[in-house]
């Protein structure tokens, strides 16, 4: 069970190795301890600075007719890269007034953005996207938040 033996090394690190005051001489790693070895145990832990957050604001646009939905597939440089998603539309500073139904909202949680998604039910048919057929999804990468909404969805 490699997760048990994860959170027993945490705990064992957690309670051992306090950051500016470790119990080496009774430690049974010492013999192992690269900090130790290196000299470094009073510059750790490490505390990294916060990275701070981006805001941005989907809008993904659903339209579910013919048991058909629309995909397009994401470029190589950003989050979710080659992955497929509804066809998007992104604001700027904060969501614009749309004319179509919002359906689902979420904020999804990335290391270095905060993502604001809506969504909405369409009837509009977007350019440079595929139709699959809702049975076939399953073959296609989709981000978890896409994932998400359509548990929503079609619970």
């Amino acid at each position: 069970h490699p997760d048990i033996f994860n959170q027993a090394i945490m705990e064992f690190g957690a309670l051992q190795c306090i950051p500016k005051n470790p119990n080496c001489e009774i430690c049974v790693f010492s013999n192992n301890c690269e900090a130790l070895r290196e000299e470094t145990i009073m510059k750790l832990p490490f505390k990294s600075k916060k990275i701070k957050k981006k805001n941005r604001y989907l809008n993904f646009f659903f339209n579910d007719q013919n048991n058909e939905v629309q995909l397009e597939k994401r470029g190589e440089n950003d989050i979710w890269a080659n992955m497929y998603q509804f066809p998007l539309i992104e604001d700027r500073d904060g969501f614009e007034d749309r004319n179509e139904e919002i359906i689902w909202e979420t904020k999804h949680i990335l290391t270095h953005q905060n993502l604001f998604c809506r969504f909405y039910k369409t009837n509009s048919i977007f350019k440079n996207t595929e139709l699959i057929k809702l049975k076939d999804l399953e073959n296609y990468a989709i981000p978890r938040v896409i994932e998400n909404f359509l548990e929503f969805y079609f619970r």
